[in-house]
């Protein structure tokens, strides 16, 4: 299960510039995966959830084809919920409720079109999620990585095929 923490610092984290085994934060968390890959593009797997609800999509993502990522990192959106999370693995959940007091908190709500693929009546934060996840890369792994992805918590990516 997570470990959780009310350690309220934010890790900045430190990145790799040359191939490495892994890399981790400035407090020792894990923030990359096997990237003994010599030349090829890094990437950077972003992946977005929703807490509790998703929680173990994302440590499935961090058990399997997260590891093969130069970079992951998880985002949720929950004001006060937690300040630091860590899923199995050392890897790093980012509350972007908390980075971004401005955003609206994760939701979704049930549209009227039950079982339909594109229910237009079905309302959440996914977009603005998506957007403030893409903000917070660009601030803190701009140089960690040549190919950035954002994902869902029940996708499945094959990071060489990215490369």
């Amino acid at each position: 299960s997570p470990r959780l923490t009310s350690d309220p610092a934010q890790c900045p984290g430190k990145h790799p510039t040359t191939p490495s085994t892994s890399a981790t934060d400035n407090e020792g968390r894990r923030i990359a995966g096997n990237n003994n890959r010599g030349p090829s593009p890094r990437v950077a797997c972003l992946v977005a959830f929703r807490m509790p609800d998703e929680l173990s999509l994302v440590e499935a993502v961090a058990e399997t084809w997260g590891l093969q990522c130069d970079v992951l990192a998880f985002f949720m959106a929950r004001r006060g919920a937690i300040s630091t999370l860590e899923l199995r693995g050392g890897f790093r959940v980012v509350n972007l409720a908390d980075e971004y007091p401005e955003m609206q908190e994760d939701f979704l709500v049930a549209g009227e079109q039950v079982g339909e693929f594109r229910d237009s009546t079905r309302k959440s934060n996914a977009i603005e999620k998506s957007l403030h996840a893409l903000r917070w890369a660009a601030a803190r792994l701009a140089d960690a990585a040549d190919i950035f992805g954002l994902f869902d918590a029940d996708s499945y990516v094959v990071p060489e095929n990215v490369r």
